[in-house]
């Protein structure tokens, strides 16, 4: 089946010579709605607001124009204009393809799901597994060594000092959530599901179990001033436990890149959460950064999430666009694989990118 670009695609794809380019907002009950308005060709007129089926692809097109016909000094813009052009600019393909240098695309990602799981997601499931038990005054110490297998384990621990063990089946549900279901929780029949999520905002897990009535929250917040955690269990709907306090910044020299890959170079702020993982946080210049990453030198994985965004007149926030990655590292390879964060997306990264995997092998390519 041949696939036919839609009229308003055929539009778009032929624009050039930009005479005016305007990105506006419309209010509607409150809320804005980024807009586009484009002459070119002396002639021609293009205007497209977010609503519209066409408008992602739009703004890429008006900035691959635009960073190619700039240097000639004639487009019209306005300062807020220009200043939502400039900063696209910096997540053009050109910035992608130098984060690729070396790598080459692979079918699927064979290790990075395993580390993530192993590396990540395991210590915040022990960590929430602590603070149930810790509501029963119960004190888990956990094994080093434990049995798993790509998704599936078994968590062995001394509860009480008595022998315990937690088989457990943890599954991506989506480039944004992972599934832990955890079983042997106070009793070996009982089960614990755990949702994390890790986006812009920071990490929100929510859990329960099927059997006494336990459930909560734990999220680590980092779109405030101060990053914040708050730890809340119920049971029977009955607040047991909470907490909530400041997320304490690490003692790395402040401004020091964070480990993984970045759409751009920017100054990190380096958190460090109780359960080890650590949160690399720039924001400036209307873009915000946030990597989670964790694990040593050997075997070490990252999941970063960028997002285009500029205040308005009104400082109303405008999302241009989320980037996110995820990164294994160890010492005889890189695995990267690009995320699928939904909406909002610039159009290039969610076609081109988004959902693709890419190896690097060390010692290959460029001195790595």
């Amino acid at each position: 089946m041949v696939k036919r670009m839609s009229e308003i695609e055929l539009q778009i794809s032929s624009i050039k010579n930009l005479d005016m380019v305007n990105f506006y907002h419309l209010f509607d009950d409150g809320k804005s709605l980024p807009g586009m308005l484009a002459y070119y060709d002396s002639t021609k007129v293009i205007n497209l607001c977010a609503a519209d089926k066409g408008f992602p692809m739009l703004l890429d097109k008006i900035v691959e124009v635009y960073s190619l016909e700039k240097q000639y000094g004639r487009i019209v813009l306005d300062y807020n204009t220009k200043q939502v052009l400039d900063r696209s600019i910096s997540c053009s393909k050109s910035n992608y393809e130098n984060m690729l240098n070396g790598f080459s695309e692979t079918a699927k990602p064979i290790y990075l799901d395993k580390a993530y799981i192993h590396i990540i997601v395991l210590p915040l499931v022990k960590y929430i597994i602590d603070g149930i038990y810790g509501v029963n005054d119960m004190t888990v110490n956990w094994n080093i060594y434990n049995k798993s297998w790509y998704g599936r384990g078994v968590l062995t621990a001394s509860v009480n000092e008595k022998a315990t063990k937690f088989p457990y089946l943890i599954a991506r549900q989506n480039d944004k959530m992972h599934r832990a279901i955890i079983n042997g929780l106070l009793r070996p029949d009982n089960t614990l599901t755990v949702d994390i999520i890790h986006d812009l905002r920071g990490i929100g897990v929510t859990f329960k179990d099927n059997l006494y009535g336990y459930a909560g929250s734990l999220s680590a917040d980092v779109f405030g001033d101060v990053p914040m955690l708050k730890f809340e269990i119920l049971s029977a709907g009955e607040r047991v436990f909470f907490n909530e306090s400041a997320i304490p910044e690490s003692d790395a020299e402040e401004g020091r890149v964070a480990i993984g890959l970045s759409l751009a170079e920017a100054e990190f702020k380096e958190y460090i959460l109780p359960w080890g993982e650590t949160i690399s946080l720039s924001k400036s210049g209307g873009k915000m950064q946030c990597i989670f990453s964790a694990g040593d030198v050997s075997d070490r994985i990252s999941l970063g999430i960028c997002s285009e965004r500029l205040d308005d007149k009104t400082r109303t926030p405008i999302d241009l666009g989320l980037f996110a990655y995820i990164l294994f590292e160890s010492v005889a390879m890189k695995e990267l694989h690009f995320l699928d964060m939904g909406y909002p997306q610039q159009a290039l990264y969610k076609e081109e990118y988004a959902g693709k995997s890419y190896t690097l092998k060390k010692g290959e390519h460029h001195g790595n």
